[in-house]
């Protein structure tokens, strides 16, 4: 029977105190059995999702992967487990490491991780490029702020100023805390970012994975707003994760973490739906090629 065939799979797992590295291609191949079984209807999320309840202990809120499938704070990709993904944070149970180790050494946060490094690098750019003038930054949906922490840390003479806008009150709690010694820099927000009122041109504006859960329509709205607030010879950056994603099943399989995913061409499209002309369009991405960054400049 399939379901007992995947029961052991997992059970051998968890007995061996979670997947080594020797483990990673038959754990990720599973996952595909198991997406492609789904998919021809042979097996349903049902009892998928019943198979890995009786494995609470691997898949509670001490694991990134536990964390990711329960969303204590109520939605996907929050900023607590961002920021662990940041960090890298692994749980201190030596019997459920190696699950966050399998965690971290996906694709997807990896390219996570990359993009912290990404915001970091055009944050340093813009610091050349007004060597000797304020700048200002606009991050939209901020998260843990760990970013901004992590660049003004080790550039403690930034002119930069930046303006963090989050609809999440916990997350501006965190961020403050984590920033505490850069608040005469940092403006917290509290809003939603279709409601975001300001008079500020900036520089560089910044989503790095709030777009990833928006419909197309809201995409485009979102960016024409946020293009509005990029003063001349500034640029909007947006992140997006790619279709190709590598780690898509795990994210769905196990953490109930949905996205929507766009190709370069895609992004392209919406932003000429929107009236940019494509001289000012370009589409990067970082390291791992899972996350791609959707670049505008006025």
């Amino acid at each position: 029977m399939q379901t007992e065939r995947h029961a052991n799979f997992i059970r051998s797992l968890v007995e061996c105190g979670g997947p080594a590295p020797k483990d990673y291609d038959a754990f990720s191949g599973w996952l595909q059995l198991v997406a492609s079984e789904i998919e021809a209807g042979t097996l349903t999320h049902e009892q998928f999702d019943g198979l890995l309840s009786q494995y609470e202990k691997v898949f509670d809120i001490r694991t990134m992967q536990g964390f990711a499938r329960h969303k204590p704070h109520g939605y996907a990709g929050d900023f607590e487990i961002i920021d662990r993904i940041y960090r890298a944070h692994t749980a201190p149970d030596p019997s459920l490491a190696n699950w966050d180790r399998y965690f971290h050494a996906q694709h997807a946060p990896k390219a996570v991780r990359n993009r912290k490094n990404y915001f970091i690098d055009l944050v340093s750019a813009a610091e050349r490029l007004h060597r000797n003038r304020t700048f200002h930054v606009l991050n939209l949906g901020s998260g843990p702020a760990r970013d901004l922490y992590e660049y003004i840390s080790a550039n403690a003479q930034t002119r930069g100023l930046f303006t963090c806008v989050e609809q999440d009150p916990r997350a501006i709690d965190y961020g403050r805390q984590l920033c505490h010694a850069y608040l005469h820099l940092i403006e917290f927000r509290h809003a939603n970012v279709f409601r975001f009122r300001t008079n500020q041109r900036y520089e560089l504006v910044w989503s790095a994975g709030l777009f990833d859960y928006l419909s197309d329509k809201a995409f485009r709205a979102l960016l024409r707003r946020s293009f509005d607030r990029v003063g001349d010879g500034g640029q909007l950056v947006i992140g997006n994760f790619a279709p190709d994603n590598p780690t898509k099943n795990y994210m769905e399989l196990i953490g109930h973490w949905q996205l929507t995913y766009r190709s370069a061409d895609q992004l392209v499209t919406l932003a000429r739906e929107c009236g940019i002309s494509s001289s000012t369009i370009d589409v990067r991405q970082e390291p791992e090629g899972v996350n791609l960054f959707l670049h505008i400049s006025k």
